[in-house]
């Protein structure tokens, strides 16, 4: 489709057919393997039309900026989800989240690491200061 602009030139539009809209949200809802062919066919669309539209770059462009906003909204919906889980208590929920939302989970979880063994070292050195200090100050009575 040409539109004419403000400088009265002519300029193209990528409008997508009705074909195109129910492809595009046919695959967006369809399950994680499905296939192509079997979108088409569920649809009444040919293959081969599929395939014509995903050799035209305005198509391209549109499809892949409504699967990219499709994508953010699923994001937003798994982190709220993973979040809600984390906030019930669910620990497994919690480091996933950590994992995926945390840049830095890696490192602090090393260092935390390293903090406790270093803390356990220490308070076990302390409770054998205090057994041997216990056990002189037994022999001295």
């Amino acid at each position: 489709m040409a539109k004419v602009t403000q400088n009265n030139t002519k300029c193209n539009v990528f409008e997508p057919t009705p074909e195109m809209k129910g492809f595009i949200e046919a695959y967006i809802n369809a399950p994680l393997n499905e296939k192509k062919s079997k979108i088409c066919e569920n649809l009444g669309v040919a293959r081969s039309t599929v395939w014509r539209w995903e050799k035209n770059p305005q198509y391209i462009k549109w499809r892949d900026k409504i699967l990219e906003e499709n994508f953010a909204s699923m994001l937003t919906e798994t982190h709220r989800t993973v979040l809600n889980k984390c906030l019930r208590g669910d620990m497994v929920a919690c480091k996933m989240y950590w994992q995926r939302f945390d840049p830095n989970f890696l490192e602090r979880k090393e260092q935390n690491l390293r903090f406790f063994d270093e803390e356990m070292s220490e308070l076990a050195k302390k409770k054998a200061r205090e057994r041997l200090t216990k056990g002189e100050s037994n022999g001295q009575e």
